[in-house]
C-alpha cells in the first residue's frame, strides 16, 4: 500500500515537472568542470570558513584554471578536470568535501532556472544562492526522497559566468534551464491537504512563486477555484526580483460526495490580469482514511501540514493521541502510512517542516508542538493519553521533544533513534572557556544526554535492531546506560537479526514503528499532570526552548544558556514546597493544586519563606537577590523571560520580517538585498518557510506589529535602524561598532546581535550586517538559522575570522536579563 502511494505521488511530480518547462528552450546539463578537493575532517569552528569561501567573502576570488594550486592550511590542493557520467552525475569520494567550478558561456544575457543537486550552496558570479543538498537520487526511486523543487531564478551574462558549487555528498549534478522572463508557479513544491468526502472544505495550501525577472511585483492576488464553487483569493504583498516566495492560497468548496480527485485552479492576478496559472489535483478521501491536513504556522505565517491515521472505529469519546515523528527523507504522510489504525486513538505525524528539516530541533520541535496542540483540540483528545514516538531521525526527535517537554506525554517510544549530533556524527565538543565556549553555549540544548532526568516521571520504550548499520544500536544502549542510573519505568527491546527498517509480521503496519509491545506499554501509562505530580526534577539550558515542567517554571538564569536545574517536592499536607536550584535567578511556581484558604511556605536552597500569601493568579514568583530567595512581583516583559530571552536564532520565532537597507552605496545595497534573499531562500528550502522581505523605506512599525525583524545593513545604510535599535547600547555605522563607552574601529567588522523590540512584549529585532561592505560580507559566514550550532546575543568579528574563530571574534556574549551590557556576560578585548 505504502509503495503504491509513493509511486502515485512521484507520478504527479513528473507531470508537474513537464508543466514547468513546457514550451521552454531545452535544458543543458554541465558535464565537465574543475574539482578542488578540500579533504575530510571537522575543524570545530562555528564561523571561520574554508579557503574558497574565504576568498569569496574577502573579494579575493579569481577564476581557477586546471592545475592551479590552492593552499589549505599546511598542505595544498589542485584544481583538476572532473567529468560526469553520461547522465550528468558526478560521483566519487572526491566530492565529499569539495568545490566544483564551471565556466558557463552564454551567447546572450538570459534568464535561467538553476537546478543543482546534492550541493550545499551555489555561487553564481560570486553571489550565494540556496543549494539543494538532499536531491541526490539519480534514478527514479519511489522509495527515495524527492527534492526536485529547487529551481533558483538567475540571470546569466553574455560571455563567461562563474558557477561554483560546494559539494558534501559524493554526488552532484547541475542543469541550466533557460526560461522566459516573468512570474510562474512552481507546482513541484506543494503543501496541500486532502479533502474529506461529504465535508465542506475551508483550508489552505501553498506553492512557490518564482520571479524570473529583475522587476518587483506588488499587490498580487492568488485566486483559487474548485469546479463550480465560488472563487476565493489570498493577497501577496510583494515578490522580489529573481527570487522565490512560497505563498499561501485558500481552498474552499462545498462537500463532495465521492472519493477520487478534484482539480484546483490557481491563478496569479494583478489588476485583473492573469500573470501565471496552474492546475493542482487534490485527493478526496474517506473520513477514516489516512490523509493530510494543513494549517497556518504561527512561526512565520507559512502553510504546513500534518498527516493522520484515524481510528476505523473509535472506542472512546476522549481518544488517545500518538504523535509520531518521521525519519530523514520521509514525508509525514508516508510516516502515517506505516501504521495500522488504532481503535483507541489518533496517530498524527507532523512534518519537521521538511523531510530533513531541522532534525526535530528548533523549528522542527516547534512544528511538532504546534501540531500537538492542533490535534488535541481538533480531535478532543484525552489529555492523560498523549504519547510520543518516532523512528531514526524521528527517534532522535522523540528524545529531544520528549526530554524538553516531558510533562506533555504519558510515555515516549524512540525507535532506532540517534541521541545527539555529538554522539552520532562523532564531532568534537568545544569545552574551552573563552571564545569557542561562548559561541557554542547556545547549542547546549542539543546535548540530549544532559536532559535525561527530565524523563523521571515518563514511561519509556526503546526499540532498536541489533544489525542497524544506519543508526548503530550503541546509540540506544548508551541511553539505556544513562537511564539505568535513576529511571525505573523503561523497557529496552533490541530485535535480533534486523537492520534499520524492518517488518517481520504479516499484520498491517511496519514493526519498527508500529511495534505492538510498545503500544501495549503506552496503554498502561497516563500523563501524571500537575495535580498529581509531587516532585519536579527538571533541567534546561534555554528557557526559550523549554522552561516549564508541570507546576514549576524557570524564568531567568544567572549564567544564560548554561544548564539550570530545579529539584522541588510538594509536601501537600504541609502546604510546603521544598527543594534546590542551580543557576536559577527567577522561578515561578503554580500553586493551583492547593486550596486558596491558607498561606503556603517555600524552602529553597535551605532558605525558608513562610506564610507566603496565596496569589490571586495562582503563581508565586520568586527571585534570588544577594543569594537569598524572595517573593517577587509579576514578570517585567521588557526584561528577558521564556517568550523572549535571547540567542540570535530566536529572532526567527515570531513571524519574522527581513528588512534590507537601501541607503548605502550601490554595492552595500546590493549586498543587503542579496543576503536577505539568500537567507529567505535557505529557510524556504530547509524549513518550508515563507519569509516576507521588504526594503527599509517600506518598514512601518504599526503595519508589522509584534513581528520580529532581521535588519540587514547598519545605521547608515538601513533607515529602519533608527526605530529598531535606537535604545540599543550597541551601535554600528560605516566605520565602527560602539559598545557602551568603547568602540571597535574599521570597515571590516561584522555584527550579529539580537535585542527586544521596544514596542512589543514578544518580538525581537536582530541585525546581520557590518561596518562597511567588507564587514557586511563577513557577516554572511555566521549562519544563525542552523539547527545545532548557535550564536549568543551578540558576536562581532573581523577579517581574521578566515584564520579561526578565536582569532576573528572580537566580542561575544549575552546581555543581562535586563538586556543591559552592565549585567551581561561577554568575552572580548579592546
Amino acid at each position: 500500500m505504502l509503495k503504491n502511494i509513493l509511486t502515485f505521488c512521484a507520478s504527479i511530480i513528473f507531470l508537474q515537472s513537464g508543466f514547468l518547462f513546457a514550451q521552454e528552450n531545452s535544458s543543458e546539463i554541465l558535464k565537465e568542470g574543475l574539482l578542488l578537493k578540500l579533504g575530510r575532517g571537522f575543524s570545530g569552528n562555528i564561523i571561520s570558513p574554508d579557503v574558497i569561501t574565504s576568498s569569496l567573502i574577502t573579494d579575493q576570488w579569481e577564476t581557477p584554471s586546471e592545475g592551479e594550486e590552492v593552499s589549505i592550511g599546511d598542505s595544498t590542493a589542485t584544481w583538476e578536470v572532473f567529468t560526469s557520467d553520461e547522465n550528468g552525475w558526478y560521483r566519487g569520494r572526491e566530492l565529499l568535501n569539495s568545490y566544483l567550478y564551471f565556466n558557463y558561456k552564454s551567447d546572450k544575457d538570459k534568464y535561467i532556472l538553476l537546478e543543482s543537486m546534492a550541493n550545499q550552496i551555489s555561487y553564481v558570479n560570486g553571489v550565494p544562492r540556496a543549494g539543494n543538498p538532499y536531491r541526490y537520487r539519480d534514478d527514479f526511486d519511489p522509495w527515495g526522497p524527492r527534492f526536485d523543487y529547487s529551481l533558483i531564478p538567475v540571470k546569466v551574462n553574455k560571455g563567461n559566468n562563474d558557477l561554483l558549487f560546494k559539494c558534501r555528498r559524493g554526488l552532484f549534478k547541475v542543469k541550466i534551464n533557460p526560461v522566459e522572463e516573468g512570474l510562474r508557479f512552481n507546482p513541484l513544491d506543494l503543501t496541500i491537504p486532502d479533502l474529506v468526502v461529504n465535508e465542506s472544505s475551508d483550508t489552505y495550501g501553498a506553492m512557490p512563486i518564482i520571479n524570473v525577472s529583475e522587476n518587483s511585483f506588488e499587490n498580487l492576488t492568488v485566486k483559487t477555484t474548485i469546479g463550480g464553487n465560488e472563487s476565493v483569493t489570498f493577497p501577496v504583498k510583494q515578490v522580489h526580483p529573481l527570487s522565490i516566495l512560497k505563498v499561501p492560497f485558500k481552498i474552499k468548496c462545498d462537500a463532495i460526495s465521492e472519493t477520487g480527485t478534484v482539480n484546483l485552479t490557481v491563478q496569479l492576478i494583478r489588476d485583473d490580469e492573469e500573470l501565471a496559472s496552474t492546475t493542482i489535483e487534490l485527493r478526496i478521501v474517506n473520513l477514516d482514511d489516512k490523509r493530510r491536513e494543513t494549517f497556518i504556522s504561527g512561526l512565520d505565517g507559512s502553510v504546513q501540514y500534518y498527516a493522520i491515521t484515524p481510528p476505523k472505529k473509535l472506542l472512546y469519546e476522549k481518544p488517545a493521541l500518538f504523535l509520531s515523528l518521521h525519519g530523514a527523507g520521509v514525508e509525514a504522510l508516508n510516516q502515517a502510512q506505516a501504521y495500522d489504525h488504532k481503535n483507541w486513538g489518533y496517530l498524527v505525524a507532523p512534518t519537521n517542516r521538511r523531510p530533513y528539516g531541522f532534525n526535530w530541533e528548533n523549528w522542527g520541535m516547534y512544528d511538532a508542538l504546534e501540531v500537538l496542540d492542533i490535534a488535541k483540540n481538533k480531535f478532543s483528545i484525552n489529555e492523560d493519553r498523549v504519547y510520543l514516538t518516532g523512528h531514526s531521525m524521528g527517534g532522535h526527535g522523540t528524545w529531544q521533544v520528549g526530554l524538553n517537554h516531558s510533562d506533555k506525554f504519558a510515555a515516549i517510544g524512540p525507535s532506532a533513534g540517534w541521541i545527539s549530533i555529538w554522539s552520532y556524527r562523532i564531532r568534537p565538543r568545544l569545552d574551552s572557556t573563552s571564545v569557542e565556549e561562548m559561541l557554542i553555549r547556545s547549542s547546549l540544548q542539543s546535548d540530549t544526554y544532559a536532559y535525561t532526568t527530565n524523563l523521571k516521571n515518563t514511561g519509556i520504550y526503546i526499540l532498536h535492531g541489533d544489525e542497524d548499520d544506519n543508526v548503530p544500536p550503541e546509540q540506544s544502549r548508551s541511553m539505556v546506560e544513562n537511564l539505568s542510573k535513576f529511571h525505573k519505568d523503561f523497557i529496552y527491546h533490541e530485535e535480533e537479526g534486523v537492520g534499520h527498517w524492518w517488518d517481520n509480521s504479516e499484520e498491517p503496519g511496519a514493526d519498527c514503528v508500529d511495534w505492538k509491545p510498545m503500544f501495549d506499554f503506552f496503554a498502561y501509562h497516563s500523563v501524571p499532570g500537575k495535580y498529581r505530580v509531587a516532585n519536579v526534577d527538571f533541567v534546561t539550558s534555554n528557557p526559550a526552548v523549554s522552561s516549564r515542567n508541570n507546576w514549576a517554571e524557570i524564568i531567568n538564569q544567572f549564567q544564560q544558556q548554561k544548564m539550570s536545574k530545579i529539584d522541588i517536592t510538594l509536601e501537600r499536607g504541609n502546604r510546603k514546597f521544598v527543594g534546590t536550584t542551580d543557576n536559577v535567578l527567577r522561578l515561578a511556581i503554580d500553586v493551583s493544586m492547593l486550596s486558596q484558604d491558607e498561606p503556603i511556605s517555600i524552602e529553597l536552597d535551605d532558605q525558608l519563606l513562610s506564610d507566603v500569601e496565596f496569589p490571586a493568579d495562582n503563581y508565586v514568583n520568586l527571585t534570588k537577590m544577594d543569594n537569598n530567595w524572595q517573593v517577587a512581583g509579576e514578570i517585567d516583559k521588557t526584561n528577558k523571560y521564556p517568550a523572549r530571552c535571547g540567542n540570535i536564532r530566536e529572532v526567527l520565532n515570531h513571524n519574522v520580517l527581513f528588512v534590507y537597507g537601501t541607503n548605502g552605496n550601490d554595492d552595500e545595497n546590493k549586498w543587503a538585498y542579496q543576503k536577505a534573499r539568500y537567507d529567505a531562500e535557505r529557510l524556504w528550502y530547509q524549513g518550508n518557510a515563507s519569509i516576507e522581505i521588504i526594503a527599509d523605506e517600506e518598514f512601518d512599525p504599526l503595519n508589522y506589529k509584534d513581528r520580529s525583524v532581521v535588519l540587514f545593513g547598519n545605521s547608515e545604510t538601513n533607515s529602519a535602524w533608527d526605530f529598531l535599535f535606537d535604545q540599543s547600547p550597541v551601535q554600528m555605522d560605516d566605520q565602527s561598532v560602539t559598545i557602551g563607552q568603547n568602540s571597535y574601529e574599521g570597515d571590516d567588522l561584522a555584527l550579529l546581535m539580537i535585542r527586544p523590540r521596544k514596542d512589543s512584549d514578544i518580538a525581537n529585532v536582530a541585525v546581520v550586517g557590518g561596518t562597511g561592505l567588507k564587514g557586511m560580507r563577513l557577516s554572511g559566514l555566521a549562519m544563525y538559522y542552523q539547527q545545532y550550532t548557535g550564536l549568543p546575543d551578540i558576536v562581532i568579528f573581523d577579517n581574521d575570522i578566515v584564520k579561526s574563530d578565536s582569532d576573528g571574534v572580537k566580542f561575544s556574549g549575552y546581555f543581562g536579563n535586563d538586556w543591559s551590557l552592565e549585567n551581561g556576560e561577554f568575552v572580548g578585548s579592546w
